[in-house]
């Protein structure tokens, strides 16, 4: 799955969140226009890994690869 962060209303990890109940081992790369700080702010307890834009094609290939061949970024779920 390849969410933005900030979409209407809610976040990507807010969405990312809900489906993690119905499939815990969901691939995600984020992907945001947005600066440093709005992203940490709207990740807080989320280890996924982050394509910020504007990125070139080939870039979102290669992190898609990445995800897809290397466990290279494990679920952390949010704290409870």
């Amino acid at each position: 799955m390849i969410p933005d962060l900030i979409i209407p209303q809610m976040t990507g990890a807010e969405l990312v969140e809900r489906l993690d109940v119905s499939d815990p081992h969901l691939s995600v790369l984020f992907t945001t226009g947005y600066s440093d700080e709005a992203v940490e702010k709207t990740l807080l307890d989320f280890e996924r890994p982050i394509l910020t834009k504007p990125y070139a094609p080939r870039e979102l290939l290669q992190r898609i690869r990445e995800i897809l061949d290397v466990s290279k970024y494990p679920r952390v779920p949010p704290s409870a």
